[in-house]
């Protein structure tokens, strides 16, 4: 239910590069106005990576559109038409819980609701095959959904002193030809990117 004194904005402007879209999800943490949430969801316009604050972009990984993130996480291989999404609040703010795992927890549901509402069948428990804590198609997660054995949905977050950042992917189309040689376990989704947008952005927080 959401509460008429937090004001929760949407937002669902993109850009080309990779250290753009990183740094305005930043500027929306540093600028958000009190009592104000911000869920920004959009869909991703070139191949590229990004990698946690904890991380150093690997030397055969240079040529690509990459930037660090300021949550953590491992490697996220973006292939155009992936669905990114960042979520900023404030530690007080009443339409998420408190805890970080109950927050994940939530995201994840509604992912899974709008991923099942276009007619995709979710798998019951994650089959991933092989764990590689650097890259986030095989860092498992409790909050992770996956189709046909595959991870379709990475999600981080990163708790401030006074505000918290959940920085999301939905990965809606095959990996890129540009990052095949690259990835752990590719990705060979082709979701209808679009209808899952709609679905939840539509879904009742």
């Amino acid at each position: 239910m959401k509460h008429k004194q937090w004001n929760i904005l949407s937002n669902e402007i993109v850009f080309e590069l990779a250290e753009k879209n990183m740094k305005y999800d930043e500027a929306l943490l540093e600028n958000l106005a009190p009592n104000q949430t911000i869920e920004r969801f959009y869909i991703w316009k070139q191949p590229g990576i990004t990698f946690s604050y904890k991380q150093e972009c690997p030397l055969k990984m240079h040529h690509l559109d990459a930037s660090k993130r300021i949550t953590g996480g491992g490697i996220v291989f973006h292939s155009p038409g992936d669905i990114v999404f960042s979520i900023t609040g404030w530690k007080n703010d009443p339409n998420y819980p408190v805890k970080m795992k109950e927050k994940l927890q939530k995201i994840s549901s509604r992912v899974s609701l709008a991923i099942q509402n276009t007619g995709v069948r979710i798998d019951s428990e994650s089959k991933l095959s092989s764990k590689d804590m650097d890259y986030c198609q095989t860092y498992p997660t409790p909050f992770e959904i996956s189709i046909n054995g595959q991870k379709v949905l990475g999600l981080t977050i990163r708790q401030f002193r006074l505000k918290w950042l959940i920085q999301g992917v939905i990965h809606t189309k095959p990996t890129h030809i540009s990052l095949r040689e690259f990835t752990q376990s590719q990705i060979k989704s082709n979701l209808d990117e679009k209808a899952i947008l709609l679905n939840i952005l539509n879904y009742s927080k």
